[in-house]
Formats: C-alpha cells, structure tokens, sequence
C-alpha cells in the first residue's frame, strides 16, 4: 500500500495486487465495517494492469480522494487522525448467463494517518501575537515569534 497526500498527489491512496492474466475484479470501498456505504465523501477509482510475468499481471487500484472533505465523512476518526476504511476486492469467475461468480475475496481494514501539523517560516520578519481567554479584554498577553510557527488543522482536523 502507498499513500500520497501531498496537495498535487495525482492520488492518495494505491493497493497492488497480483492476479491472473485479464482475471474479472470488483473493487469496494466501505467504512471501517466492510459493510456501511461511504458517507460525505466519493473515492475515485482508477485501475492499472501491469505485466508481471507469463500467467499473472499486477493490478495497481489507486484512489482519489477530496481533501478538503475527508474530516466531514465517515471514515475520519478526528480522536486519531485517521481515515479509516474498509476496502473489498473480489477475483471472478464469469458465468455463461452474464454473472459472475466469486473464487477469491480479500477484505482489509485500511488506517491511515494523517499529520494535521503545518509549519510555517516567516523568515526575518517579526510576528506578535495577542492571546487572551475568549470574553477576557483586559488580561492579554503578546508572544513575540521568530523563525517558525506551528500550526494544526491543515483543514483536516475536527
């Protein structure tokens, strides 16, 4: 499994597989249950067929994700900053009728975290910063911030 969530990322998220030569596939994604729909949020799918060797090729399943709302679906766990899905692919077997029968089938929990912390560096230019508790006027306090600040919530978090 690769994951990529750089903003320019072509996609997030690829699984490989080893099967046999044009061998029918089905591929699903669902919450952490294997069973509940994806909720806030549509995964694009794009496949890949590589050649491996004389009776198998690779199969490269790559998802795309939008990221700005992955935090408004259900597969954030905000308390661990985490997708958390359930991904489902089936090897079938086609019938004469036009079904398809399933021969093969791994289900796998897939957690991936994710690092909501952004740095920043202003350089040489001096920044204040005024804190104060909400409501509270009359005791501010100023923090003087040099080379770097950190920040969390790159639009992810809860």
């Amino acid at each position: 499994m690769e994951v990529d969530f750089a903003m320019d990322a072509a996609h997030e998220l690829e699984v490989q597989y080893e099967i046999g030569i044009d061998r029918l596939y089905n591929s699903e994604l669902y919450a952490t249950d294997c069973a509940t729909p994806i909720i806030g949020i549509a995964p694009r799918l794009t496949a890949e067929r590589l050649p491996n060797d004389d009776y198998s090729e690779r199969l490269n399943l790559r998802y795309k994700f939008d990221k700005g709302r992955i935090r408004d679906s259900n597969i954030w766990n905000g308390s661990r900053n985490r997708m958390e899905l359930c991904q489902v692919v089936q090897l079938l077997l086609a019938t004469g009728d036009g079904d398809a029968f399933v021969i093969s089938q791994d289900k796998r929990t897939l957690n991936v975290g994710i690092n909501l912390l952004a740095s920043f560096d202003t350089g040489n230019v001096g920044v204040e910063v005024q804190l104060a508790a909400a409501g509270d006027d009359e005791n501010v306090g100023t923090v003087s911030v040099g080379a770097g600040v950190d920040a969390s919530e790159a639009g992810l978090g809860p």
